[in-house]
């Protein structure tokens, strides 16, 4: 299979990351992971290996260049998926912001996130976590993240007021007028 051009970036290249990673590279998608030393070191004698419960089965075994510990990897990204755990965000951000160009899409898969438990129990949702820096980190860059911000006002919203969402209300409420 020919490898795309179109660079893509994952971020916290655990096993969210890796995952997502190794169906990225089992359709041709340019794919460089970024994560902890541990698992680079765990790829590089073992191959990726990514399955699902319909029977998907990829397996490779990644070039040095395919799983890297810096977040210098996302310089020349065409787009970068942050799959860091809510807690580690604001580093996650801290450490990308020096190197994703101006105008490359960073996209938050948040890994960890229990916002429908804290809302129903009354408590402040894990929102700022992800949304929250992911708006930070767009004006830092001189943009705006128009569906990120409104959902981030939306479950401020739903923290004072807790209520039932259903999917297409809360698609509704995020339609950027």
């Amino acid at each position: 299979m020919t490898q795309s051009t179109f660079k893509v970036v994952i971020f916290g290249a655990g096993s969210i990351g890796c995952y997502l990673g190794g169906r990225l590279l089992s359709s041709g998608v340019n794919v460089v992971m970024v994560g902890r030393k541990t698992m680079q070191e765990r790829l590089r004698s073992t191959p990726l290996t990514v399955t699902d419960y319909g029977g998907f089965r990829f397996h490779s075994q990644l070039a040095d260049h395919q799983y890297v510990t810096s977040a210098e990897a996302a310089g020349n990204a065409d787009l970068v998926l942050v799959t860091v755990k809510s807690a580690a965000t604001s580093e996650a951000g801290r450490q990308l912001a020096p190197w994703v160009a101006d105008g490359i899409p960073v996209v938050s898969l948040q890994n960890g996130i229990s916002n429908a438990e804290h809302l129903q129990a009354g408590r402040p949702t894990e929102i700022d976590w992800i949304n929250g820096e992911v708006v930070k980190l767009a004006e830092k860059l001189g943009t705006d993240a128009p569906i990120n911000r409104k959902l981030v006002q939306l479950m401020h919203e739903r923290e004072k007021i807790p209520k039932a969402w259903g999917a297409r209300e809360l698609l509704l409420a995020l339609m950027i007028k």
